[in-house]
């Protein structure tokens, strides 16, 4: 399991991104986020297959959260480079 949360194939190595898996086990208590300060989120990749709603809903989120977060959405040619928003 771990080989498979914490590696990608060579196709996504350009995200240099970072990873938290956080296992919940059987009788945790049910928790919703880490604490954390909204500067460290500062940059969001929307996938091509999310629906315009839900991106709509999320930059909101996201904007609500870090007013500096920058937003990017993927390319319509389909060659994995993104557009900032």
């Amino acid at each position: 399991l771990d080989r498979a949360i914490y590696s990608k194939t060579n196709e996504w190595k350009f995200e240099s991104e970072y990873r938290l898996a956080i296992p919940i086990f059987e009788h945790e208590e049910a928790w919703d986020t880490l604490p954390f300060h909204p500067e460290e989120v500062d940059q969001l990749y929307l996938g091509h297959a999310m629906t315009a709603a839900d991106a709509e809903e999320i930059i909101a989120k996201a904007i609500r959260l870090n007013p500096a977060i920058e937003i990017y959405r993927p390319n319509a040619n389909g060659n994995g480079d993104f557009n900032r928003v």
